[in-house]
């Protein structure tokens, strides 16, 4: 019995450390007084660039490489932030309130879920999309499904568009956070008009990329993805 009693208090105990530590993990200090600005002061290169096609991924790298070059990627992210960055910033209206102001455009508003040291910011303002619609030189259309994070979609209007809302995603805390971002070039054959050219939509999206869209791939489709994170301190 006290064998059996001991080895039961051992476990409990474990249990209780691994629980502490996570909590420990995961408890960050909230500001005692808002507004709370952070500046975007770098962004940092989360991976190795991604190529996909035929519902697969390549992994030749002189092939991903020499696709990029073509594409140029840079100029989609690296050259617009680095001429953006000094008024790129963060406002935390308070601890479930954000608001994003990205170069000299006026800030959104997000609606912050929080847990421990993730940042969920929900826009407000919707935007419509048709989740089964091929993608438009202006639409994801079912590419939709490339974003790791983001709401259930609304109910679908006359023409099929339903709304959404955009969730970005940052990790830290109210003092250092770091927001996902990944700029894409998607070539599209299978949406294009009879024997036209592709179909072309690029970007950056602020959001992390969940490779569940590469299903929607054909044989004459190509999507390029290079993930970031962009760095946001807390401002003297």
């Amino acid at each position: 019995m006290d064998k059996y009693f001991t080895r039961l208090t051992y476990i409990l105990g474990l249990i209780l450390i691994t629980f502490s530590a996570c909590n420990k993990d995961d408890k960050i200090e909230i500001p005692k007084q808002f507004p709370v600005v952070l500046h975007a002061e770098r962004w940092e290169l989360r991976g190795e660039t991604r190529l996909f096609s035929d519902n697969s991924e390549i992994k030749d790298a002189n092939v991903i490489q020499a696709y990029e070059a073509r594409q140029s990627v840079d100029e989609l992210f690296e050259i617009p932030f680095a001429q953006s960055e000094e008024k790129s910033a963060l406002h935390f209206e308070s601890e479930t309130v954000a608001r994003f102001h990205i170069g000299s455009a006026s800030g959104q508003v997000y609606d912050i879920d929080r847990k421990g040291t993730r940042f969920l910011f929900q826009a407000r303002n919707p935007y419509w999309i048709n989740p089964s619609a091929p993608p438009t030189s202006n639409s994801l259309g079912f590419f939709h499904g490339m974003l790791k994070f983001k709401e259930p979609l609304g109910n679908a209007n006359s023409t099929g568009d339903r709304p959404a809302h955009a969730v970005w995603v940052g990790h830290g805390n109210f003092k250092v956070l770091k927001v996902s971002a990944f700029a894409y070039v998607l070539s599209s054959q299978s949406a294009a008009q009879g024997e036209g050219e592709p179909v072309r939509n690029q970007g950056v999206i602020y959001n992390e990329f969940d490779p569940v869209a590469v299903k929607y791939l054909t044989a004459a489709d190509t999507l390029l993805v290079k993930e970031y994170a962009v760095i946001y301190t807390l401002a003297n």
